[in-house]
């Protein structure tokens, strides 16, 4: 996927990209979706920085508040401040879905990104991840399944990765342990 987002940003069509993670602490949750979004956003559409820092200017919490309060403030009412003339770029990448641990909070943001896709907004999203079975049943409602285009990937082969998190873990034992 950092080549997929790499190449779109080259073309200029990349409007943010999120990377789950359950490697780095705070990037297995919902919560700071919307504010990189937004900060990908300000960087690549100059003519939303100005109104954006504003927004949060005024509203200090407004990371505290629902993501969908911080999608309609930040987003959804500075979509104007986009010149006419100027094509946005449109394109939000979105890896290791499936890595943000809470099916709830997966459930959350689908229906969050769901808003992002259609109008006003009408981004297009490209989303990597396993295919879990709270993903693929939301995939396969009504709601989404008429918006997504599915691409299976060849079978998955997870001895790679799964040897990268026992190194890891092994290391942090290592580092970590009183015993050391």
């Amino acid at each position: 996927m950092r080549e997929v987002t790499h190449t779109c940003h080259k073309k200029g069509i990349l409007a943010g990209d999120y990377f789950f993670s359950t490697r780095v602490s705070g990037l297995d949750d919902e919560a700071p979706f919307v504010a990189t979004v937004v900060s990908h956003l300000m960087t690549v559409i100059l003519a939303l920085d100005y109104p954006v820092r504003e927004t949060i200017r005024l509203n200090a919490d407004i990371f505290k508040q629902s993501l969908e309060f911080q999608v309609e403030k930040l987003i959804s009412n500075h979509a104007t401040s986009i010149p006419p003339q100027t094509p946005a770029p449109r394109i939000l990448v979105i890896d290791g879905f499936d890595e943000c641990r809470d099916t709830k909070q997966r459930a959350h943001l689908l229906q969050l990104i769901h808003s992002l896709v259609t109008p006003p907004h009408s981004f297009r999203v490209i989303m990597a991840s396993r295919s879990e079975l709270d993903i693929r049943t939301a995939f396969d409602r009504p709601q989404l399944k008429s918006i997504a285009k599915i691409l299976h990937l060849a079978s998955y082969e997870a001895l790679g990765e799964i040897n990268q998190y026992l190194s890891d873990e092994f290391t942090r034992i290592c580092e970590t342990h009183p015993a050391k």
